[in-house]
């Protein structure tokens, strides 16, 4: 089938419904404050089968607005082709991986699942003495990676988060750090030469400026990750499976479609890349299915970053099943609870 859409009649079978989720607490990106996740699910029923999936972009991660999107996959659907903006697309393969029998077993969306766990890990947000706190509740029991935000606040904030962290952490836990480009190279090689890379799993995009990531590894010793230079066609080659960068970390919605996905995952991999699944606060519905489609295509050996659900005060179907650290797959796909009108009719004028 590759990457094209599955061919349907214009809008045939699909329906649509509007959601909206508020996170209890504010989350701080380094794109901003995130609050509220609002965005579209689209319903595909094909002979008997029903399949959801997705459509939310997030301000400031994905280009196109959540309109564009809707109109995007509208118009793609009358044409008989796929949208152009990532997060219908992604959207839209989700639901076409459900009800066709062989991409449901090719990304592991069969009943029962074909590998039935998968390993994920925390995220922290907050201080040292915070971290001390949550830490002593035994929220991190079991976690065999916990995830922070560094680069936002002070070096001496961030040194001692880390330092709380490995104090109080089990010896086997590791520390995953993400700092979102916000460094220049000589503040990375400062905080990151000062922390030093004992526990230290690898840092995600610290650097501005990208390429200078296997030389940030060299200089202080500490693995680096790649996420958004793999949207980045004029650098990404440079830089992915470089001397000291060996994990990419995918957010599926950015990507597009599933096989596109997959397409990147087996890049990386050529390239002696490890593969970490992320996400941009999608529903449960959505870290679901991740969680399936991490545990088949990425890689075993990593936790992946799925187990955001408990951040919100609502859903539209029940949570994933975590329990120290691992997603459980053993049950089907949740039916996401919501109120279904024909999918042209959430754009008017498309």
């Amino acid at each position: 089938m590759g990457t094209e859409t599955m061919r349907h009649a214009p809008l045939e079978g699909f329906s649509a419904a509007p959601f909206e989720h508020r996170l209890r607490t504010p989350f701080r990106s380094g794109r901003g404050l995130i609050e509220v996740r609002r965005g579209y699910f689209i319903r595909l029923e094909s002979d008997g089968a029903t399949g959801y999936g997705e459509v939310s972009p997030l301000p400031g991660f994905h280009a196109e607005s959540l309109d564009e999107a809707m109109r995007g996959l509208v118009e793609a659907l009358r044409a008989g082709g796929c949208p152009v903006a990532p997060s219908a697309a992604f959207g839209l393969s989700c639901a076409e991986a459900m009800v066709d029998a062989e991409l449901s077993d090719r990304f592991n969306l069969v009943t029962p699942a074909r590998e039935p766990l998968v390993r994920v890990n925390a995220l922290f947000d907050g201080t040292a003495e915070e971290a001390a706190a949550v830490i002593k509740s035994g929220r991190f029991t079991g976690y065999r990676t916990i995830k922070v935000k560094i680069g936002r606040v002070s070096l001496e904030g961030d040194v001692a988060l880390v330092k709380v962290l490995r104090s109080k952490l089990k010896s086997t836990q590791r520390i995953r750090l993400d700092a979102n480009r916000l460094l220049d190279f000589d503040a990375a090689v400062e905080l990151l030469g000062t922390i030093g890379p004992e526990k230290i799993e690898f840092v995600e995009e610290p650097l501005a400026r990208p390429e200078l990531l296997p030389e940030l590894a060299r200089r202080t010793g500490i693995p680096m990750a790649i996420d958004e230079t793999l949207r980045e066609a004029d650098i990404v080659d440079d830089v992915l499976g470089a001397e000291g960068v060996t994990v990419q970390v995918v957010k599926p919605s950015l990507m597009g479609r599933l096989e596109e996905l997959e397409a990147i995952i087996t890049r990386g991999t050529i390239n002696g890349c490890d593969t970490v699944f992320s996400n941009l606060f999608e529903s449960s519905f959505t870290l679901t299915l991740l969680g399936r489609v991490a545990a088949v295509l990425g890689s075993v050996d990593r936790d992946h970053g799925l187990a955001t659900a408990d951040l919100f005060d609502s859903d539209c179907c029940p949570r994933p099943m975590i329990e120290g650290g691992r997603m459980l797959l053993d049950q089907a796909l949740p039916t996401p609870q919501l109120a279904w009108v024909p999918l042209d009719a959430v754009v008017s004028g498309a």
